[in-house]
């Protein structure tokens, strides 16, 4: 691990090992997680497991417990501890620090790749640059939250995403969803990233991989079977999409988990 302190946060990088599980444990400080290589499985709950790729920002608020499961490739993360003191300065806002978030837009995460730039190549001014980038960040993912929590999700986009949950495993057209819901394509599109930060085509992709996944852990059906009744075209395509999302194939992913 490589470590740097600036006035009260705390930077590092740490690399990961291919394969890596750490068991379910706690943070006491908010930080960021900036993934600059590799990928792995988050866990904070029962139902709830973020897929955290190259590129990716995490938000961890303090007191966070998670397990992680790395995929089968070395991960390297730049975090950013951020020490009570240094936070102080945000009490006065309506901002809630106690909820996770990731984000994948460029105005996010390109501020965590200039931070990690200061840190990789230093210079008189890096811990300046460091403290102001440190706030742009807080300043940028605080508003992105409000407003998102000042628009409130419409119903009919819920009911969008419920159809999807109940129908992953179904071919289902923007159009058809669209129809169903009784909105325009284009603005459903537009509005299921706005909302859930990702695309319908993404969001029922991963549900099938989660699907997928339990089922490879937890029965006895082959590959192939998985693969049809979670909604892929066959054995080839659904090994092609889980190896992308998982980092391994869906035959090592049953050998790991059955191992351990």
């Amino acid at each position: 691990m490589i470590a740097k302190e600036v006035n009260g946060l705390t930077l590092d990088v740490s690399d990961y090992s291919p394969n890596l599980r750490m068991n379910k444990h706690t943070h006491e400080l908010v930080a960021f997680s900036f993934v600059i290589q590799g990928s792995y499985d988050e866990s904070l709950g029962r139902d709830f497991t973020r897929a955290c790729k190259q590129g990716v920002l995490i938000f961890h608020p303090s007191d966070e417990t998670h397990s992680v499961r790395f995929h089968n490739i070395t991960t390297k993360i730049f975090r950013i501890s951020v020490s009570f003191s240094w936070l102080e300065g945000f009490r006065h806002t309506s901002f809630a620090l106690n909820q996770p978030a990731m984000f994948e837009y460029e105005s996010i995460t390109s501020l965590a790749k200039k931070m990690y730039m200061e840190f990789c190549q230093p210079d008189r001014f890096s811990d300046f640059a460091i403290e102001g980038l440190t706030l742009e960040l807080f300043a940028t993912m605080a508003r992105g939250l409000s407003d998102n929590r000042e628009n409130k999700t419409p119903r009919w986009l819920e009911k969008a995403r419920e159809v999807l949950d109940e129908n992953y495993s179904n071919e289902t057209s923007l159009q058809t969803l669209a129809e169903t819901v009784s909105v325009h394509p284009v603005h459903l599109a537009r509005q299921f990233r706005k909302f859930y930060r990702t695309t319908v085509g993404d969001y029922v992709r991963q549900i099938r991989i989660e699907m997928a996944s339990r089922q490879l852990s937890n029965t006895k059906q082959s590959i192939s079977e998985i693969a049809l009744s979670t909604g892929f075209y066959d054995q080839s395509h659904f090994s092609n999409v889980f190896r992308k999302h998982k980092g391994m194939t869906p035959a090592e992913f049953r050998s790991h988990n059955r191992a351990s």
